[in-house]
């Protein structure tokens, strides 16, 4: 059975009481792949870290306490998930320096090379363009720097049946895979299929920007 299409878009882009229990619930649901994903990245103090659509913003705070990032940054379209965020952050036992902004992946509102370490956890489905979101990643990577992305493949009966379109995007995983080398990322690992039950129908790749590219 899909989800009601008035569901699916409080969880594109949450708004008013409705988006606020929406984002609290999201914030349990995605704990095991946030976590995950952020292992990926293997985060080291110096580093500067974007979380692109962190709505909750548990996956930032998380980076944030994890070690003394010379910074930790959070993107989201939503003023309700960005306020939520901000209010998190705002009692955040850490001393590292958290700044979240209001914007879209479309317009990454930092300058080129800000980051070595940046993560996206379920957003692909609602950029307006693919390969827009990428570049402009790619644009705020750092040479050298990690990107990992974590979705829903197209590929996943379920996730097409489930979920409705004109709002979910279904990329499939090779669609994924080659826009992101196209943007200018090199794949640096297979990371799909870890060993929790619930990770398995996700996908989860990790990209590189090569070193000397500017």
């Amino acid at each position: 059975m899909k989800r009601p299409r008035f569901i699916a878009q409080q969880s594109s882009h949450p708004q008013g009481l409705v988006g606020n229990v929406i984002a609290r619930i999201m914030a349990a649901e995605t704990v095991p792949e946030n976590l995950h994903a952020l292992s990926l990245l293997e985060l080291q103090a110096g580093d500067r870290f974007l979380d692109i659509g962190t709505g909750h913003g548990s996956a930032l705070l998380k980076a944030a306490q994890s070690c003394e990032l010379d910074l930790a940054a959070g993107i989201d379209p939503s003023t309700v998930m960005v306020n939520l965020a901000s209010r998190r952050a705002r009692v955040a036992t850490t001393t590292v320096d958290i700044q979240i902004k209001q914007a879209t992946v479309a317009s990454i509102p930092f300058p080129d090379r800000s980051f070595n370490k940046l993560l996206t956890v379920h957003t692909i489905y609602f950029w307006d363009e693919l390969r827009r979101g990428l570049e402009e990643i790619f644009r705020v990577t750092a040479p050298g720097g990690l990107f990992v992305s974590c979705f829903r493949p197209g590929e996943d009966q379920s996730f097409r049946d489930s979920f409705p379109d004109g709002i979910y995007q279904k990329h499939s995983k090779t669609d994924v895979l080659n826009a992101t080398q196209r943007a200018g990322f090199t794949l640096a690992r297979n990371a799909d299929h870890p060993s929790d039950e619930r990770l398995k129908p996700l996908a989860f790749v990790v990209a590189k920007k090569p070193v000397g590219v500017l």
